[in-house]
């Protein structure tokens, strides 16, 4: 059975994911908005606002992996912690990058 290492992460791990997700939902609201809007689309599974979705469901599930990561480690805390939280950032970042690289049309 798995263990966790370290009870004192849990915390860290918790307020980290959850603030993930808020972001990556406040993007992807925003940007696909502003996306179907553009394109006169009804939903956002139309083909230019897919990668929003796309950029949504794979930055949830890299977190959640990040976080399950960061809670089995065998390595010590203070070597986690540093990574774990420059690596939720920087996915934070790179979501709300990809999630903005839809074009709006050109006239």
């Amino acid at each position: 059975m798995l263990q966790l290492r370290d009870r004192r992460v849990i915390a860290l791990v918790g307020v980290m994911a959850a603030s993930l997700f808020v972001f990556v939902a406040m993007v992807s609201f925003g940007v696909n908005t502003s996306c179907t809007n553009a394109w006169s689309c009804t939903s956002n599974s139309c083909s230019p606002c897919r990668i929003v979705g796309a950029a949504t469901v794979g930055g949830l599930a890299i977190g959640a992996l990040l976080s399950v990561g960061v809670l089995l480690s065998p390595w010590p805390r203070r070597g986690r912690v540093p990574i774990y939280t420059v690596a939720m950032i920087v996915l934070a970042v790179l979501v709300l990058v990809v999630a903005q690289t839809w074009d709006a049309p050109t006239n």
